[in-house]
């Protein structure tokens, strides 16, 4: 062991220090005393001792012998617990952090240990020791400090951790219907309380009350005791879409604890609400399964319940329950696309109210199933996620046991299950969406081919539309391929086998593709077709006798519709193509007269799989039109595939049109291509740059406003190459309006036009003095997507013969048979009368003469035309509203501009404004009134206008307040009473009068325009 040992020299105030190491050192001086202590840091050798022994000996003039050290030994220890912790409460762990503990030894000598060890005490509410204790030398001595165990609650607190394992918010826990069912069975609610309370207290009369949905307990400690409860509710499902702003209420479908399910109040009006299976996660997807019970009740004439598959652009699949007149039920099914079509009645003289449904979708196919029988079948539009949602309208209802799923392997096995059922049930030939379709009971389907016959001696036509689980192909995208078998055809006889194709959008919008089959001297391909903004497409012979002679041919053939774009490809030739405009199509097909078809290896392609079809005929369509492919550069562009040049960012980007390798430059070009604005943001740009340098260019914007709605703008820069000059608009915003454009930019030196669908919409001509000889396309704030692209060089007499083949863009009315045949009806009108024009209000007005005192014949004409535009009468202006040079004009029109197209209130009334002054600087001595738009019941409820549609009744008295040229005629006090359509005014659709309305309607009509009647 080591020592160290100090030598006092009281008389020479002298120390000195030496070590001994198991040596018995003796050393002499007087008056000294000696400390041991174990410090070995302290130690010397033994020549450094024997040298300082000598040293001192020599020095001192006296000395006696130095005696052995007494051992040192543990004394005591000492706690400092200033920077312990010293309350706890019974929960937490103890801790000894911070304390300090000195050991003191019997030579009075001290040190601050750190080994030393800490006994934690039982943690029981009250003051108790902690003992604290430290080992030097095998001895060990012991201290203690006390702590106070402290209780968090006092004896009735409670804190509520869960129940029935769900968090607890303001004393309420919500539970889906499933758990709150489950909860109400429950036999021992003591199991799902999950609660802290103190130490010494306790639970006990854990009771549920399902009057007031209380789930209660008493908290004690033998003497005191408190009462707790918490309120069990059901989470609601149902609330207004995410997935589609604005659409649907959060109030519609409400949990009610009388019928325990969603109960649907009922009201004169239809709703609709998104199931929601958790807080803020509403079913979106592509494969999901939804199932519940429901019960309907209170049943009138025309009452629906229904459920909505949503799409994010608003287009919807409904499977529908509506009540028949005798309050049976009726299944049926439609989709909505821009407005509702395919409508389908599947099951009716239904009696059960009391059902159980499933929709199962999978890969965007959904299936109904009601009572485990599958009622139908339909696509969700172009493959896009959808949502789902439940509406409801003139009944109440309950619904139930309402339960999801959304594993894919799950969903796809409950969708199979009905594949054998589907395969008969679901139809794949059909009415087209328009209604239309023609012997479709002579129509065959087995193994997979169509089979139409048409013998000889028959003129009829066999044809419809092609069907994809349960709907017609129709879409912005599609392609339909397969082979056509075409057999006893005509060889005699003045007419020949017609076998058809169609692409169509209505009646009023189609391009027929005929194939004439007779002997050897025609078997050509004809197309004829009617469109109604760029006219009517005459019966016209494409192809001349090419096909082979005889009476019986197969051909492959392929028809698709891209973006408005037609493709028509016989055995992989593409023998025409035509730009429509259209925003959507369908697909039909059929025998028009003398032939027997077997329509095979039918092929329908997607709207995820069509472009890159009509892709493989590019270089075709550009051999076919006289152009070459035109390419982007890779600044900000990137090409995906098949040349779709995509920019997938919010950024200000522009890529250069390129050309094998070279910016595009020419004095004298065309340059065409679709460019595609998508997931824009409001105000979102895709742009056609057409320029000289940076100072001078012209631009074409392709936008979406903040209403969502897209529109076409020019401007150009001319003078500091700062700003944009001059804009206007090219297309007003309209919901109709595409997110796409077709176009072609016609340079001409210092001239510009821009095509739209092969029609001329806008026009630079000679108005800024530079040649735009380069282009760019790019955006800002939205995807852009640039596909088809294509150019041509031209010398100058070239492109001047070019323009001269173009056509201006106008405005082509939808009845333009019926104005041309009014127009003839009353081609020698007497001049000077009162004329009635508008829509439908005015043409089914059906005893107008009568009722205003006009039965002469010429004193008073009606041209009111159903379901006519603000657009159809500045159309129909010079043929159905100037001849008649009328001394009163009485217009009705504008509803149907917001109901059934879309438009805003400020596009129509602007154009009703425009109309207006039209006929008074042309008859400014005539008498001009305008009716507002009538208190609908599909308009109007509890004193509340639909928006825009109200919007459109404000801004037209506005208008005729401050002209005095017209004058406003309201209807809303004569057909309305204390806020609501008065009943028996108004047919069922809603929209039209019935007789007792227009009785109500005539006396106004003859109080404020007819004065003199009464």
């Amino acid at each position: 062991m080591f020592y160290n040992l100090i030598v006092k020299d009281y008389c020479n105030m002298k120390k000195m220090k030496m070590a001994l190491l198991g040596v018995l050192l003796l050393a002499g001086c007087n008056n000294t005393t000696s400390s041991l202590s174990s410090t070995p840091e302290n130690s010397f050798s033994t020549s450094e001792i024997a040298s300082e022994v000598t040293s001192s000996a020599e020095d001192s003039a006296t000395s006696e012998d130095i005696s052995i050290p007494d051992p040192v030994y543990l004394d005591y220890i000492v706690l400092d617990t200033t920077a312990v912790k010293t309350e706890f409460y019974y929960d937490e762990t103890f801790t000894a952090e911070g304390l300090i503990v000195t050991a003191y030894f019997t030579d009075d000598s001290f040190s601050v240990v750190s080994d030393f060890g800490v006994s934690a005490p039982t943690f029981e509410l009250g003051l108790r020791d902690v003992s604290v204790s430290y080992t030097f030398e095998n001895i060990t001595k012991v201290a203690t400090y006390q702590i106070e165990i402290k209780d968090r609650l006092g004896p009735t607190d409670c804190i509520i951790n869960s129940v029935f394992n769900k968090e607890v918010s303001n004393q309420v826990v919500y539970l889906n219907e499933s758990e709150y069912i489950e909860f109400k069975a429950l036999e021992n609610y003591e199991d799902v309380l999950d609660v802290q309370v103190a130490l010494n207290s306790y639970v006990t009369n854990v009771t549920y009350n399902a009057a007031d949905r209380h789930l209660s307990w008493l908290v004690t400690d033998g003497v005191s005791s408190a009462t707790y409860y918490v309120t069990i509710n059901v989470r609601e499902a149902f609330g207004a879409s995410t997935f589609v702003s604005g659409y649907g209420s959060n109030d519609y479908i409400t949990w009610s604890y009388l019928y325990d399910g969603y109960h649907i109040n009922k009201t004169s009006s239809f709703g609709s609400a998104t199931y929601y299976y958790a807080d803020g996660k509403a079913i979106i997807g592509k494969s999901y399964e939804v199932s519940f019970n429901v019960s309907l009740d209170e049943l009138e004439e025309n009452a629906e319940f229904k459920v909505e598959l949503l799409s994010e652009t608003g287009y919807m699949i409904r499977f529908v329950c509506r009540v028949a007149s005798d309050l049976s039920l009726t299944f049926l099914s439609d989709r909505y696309d821009g407005e509702f079509m395919n409508y389908l009645t599947h099951k009716a003289a239904l009696d059960n109210k009391a059902m159980h449904w499933k929709i199962i979708v999978f890969n965007n196919v959904a299936r109904w199933i009601v009572d485990n029988e599958l009622i139908y079948e339909r696509a969700v539009y172009e493959s896009r996620e959808s949502s789902f949602c439940i509406s409801a309208g003139k009944l109440s209802a309950t619904i139930s046991q309402i339960d999801h799923l959304l594993d894919t392997n799950t969903v796809s096995a409950n969708f199979n299950y009905y594949n054998e059922i589907a395969n008969t049930l679901i139809p794949n030939f059909g009415k087209l969406t328009n209604g239309n379709g023609w012997n479709l009971d002579k129509v065959i389907y087995e193994n997979n081919n169509y089979i139409i016959n048409q013998d000889l001696s028959s003129s009829s036509r066999t044809a419809g539309a092609l069907y994809t689980h349960g709907s017609q192909v129709y879409g912005s995208r599609f392609g339909v391929k397969g082979t056509v078998r075409i057999y006893d055809t005509k060889t005699t006889g003045g007419a020949a086998s017609k076998v058809e194709f169609q692409v169509y959008m209505n009646a009023s919008n189609y391009i027929k593709f005929y194939l004439y089959r007779y002997s050897t001297t025609n078997n050509s391909l004809y197309i004829e077709g009617m469109n109604s903004q760029l006219g009517k497409i005459p019966l016209t012979r494409i192809m001349n006798n090419t096909f082979e002679a005889g009476t019986d041919i197969t051909l492959n053939y392929e028809v698709l519709f891209d973006l408005g774009n037609i493709y028509f490809v016989i055995d992989n030739e593409l023998v025409h193509y035509y730009q429509s405009g259209w925003r959507k199509a369908g697909y039909a097909f059929g025998v028009l007269q003398y032939a027997k078809t077997t329509w095979s290896n039918t092929e329908i392609f997607d709207y995820n799989n069509t472009y890159d079809e009509a892709y493989l005929f590019k270089d075709q369509l550009n051999a076919l039109r006289n152009r070459n492919n035109a390419f982007l550069s890779d600044d900000y562009f990137v090409n995906t595939s098949s040349d779709m040049y995509v920019k997938e960012d919010y950024t200000t980007g522009f890529s250069q049109v390129m050309i094998e390798g070279e910016p595009l430059a020419n004095d004298y070009y065309v340059f065409g291509g679709r460019l595609i604005n998508y997931q824009a943001r409001a105000w979102g740009q895709a742009e056609i740059t057409i320029y000289s340098d940076d100072y001078h260019s012209y631009r074409y914007v392709l936008e979406k406003t903040d209403r969502g709605e897209f529109q076409v703008f020019t401007e150009y820069k001319n003078v500091d190459g700062t700003n944009w000059l001059g804009r206007k608009n090219v297309i007003a915003p309209h919901s109709r309006n595409k997110n796409f454009m077709t176009f072609e930019v016609v340079v001409n030196a210092d001239s510009v036009y821009l095509l739209i669908n092969n029609l001329i919409y806008h026009s630079y001509v000679s108005e800024n003095d530079f040649i735009p000889r380069y282009v760019q396309i790019g955006g800002r704030a939205t995807y852009v997507a640039f596909c088809d692209g294509y150019y041509k060089y031209m010398e100058a007499s070239e492109m001047s013969d070019y323009i001269a083949t173009l056509k201006e863009y106008e405005y082509i009315s939808p009845y333009t048979n019926r104005i041309d045949s009014l127009a003839a009806k009353y081609a020698s009108a007497t001049p000077g009368g009162t004329l009635f024009l508008g829509s439908s209000t005015i043409d089914f007005w059906s005893t107008w003469a009568t009722d205003c005192a006009l039965t002469d014949g010429v004193t008073g004409y009606n041209v009111g035309i159903g379901g006519t535009l603000v657009e159809d009468w500045f159309y129909a202006y010079d043929k159905l509203v100037k001849p008649f040079n009328a001394s009163r004009f009485v217009i009705f029109v504008g509803g149907n501009n917001i109901n059934a197209n879309g438009d805003t209130a400020e596009y129509t009334a602007n154009l009703l404004d425009q109309f207006i002054l039209k006929i008074h600087q042309e008859f400014p001595d005539s008498e001009i009134y305008y009716i507002y738009s009538l208190p609908t019941p599909s308009n109007y409820a509890n004193g509340v206008y639909t928006y825009e549609y109200g919007q459109l009744i404000v801004r037209m008295k506005e208008i005729c307040a401050t002209r005095d040229y017209v004058t406003g005629v309201d209807m809303e006090a004569a057909l309305s009473q204390d806020g609501n359509p008065i009943p028996g005014y108004f047919l069922s659709d809603g929209i039209h009068m019935s007789e007792a309305g227009y009785a109500a309607w005539t006396k106004v009509v003859r109080k404020e325009i007819f004065k003199y009647l009464d």
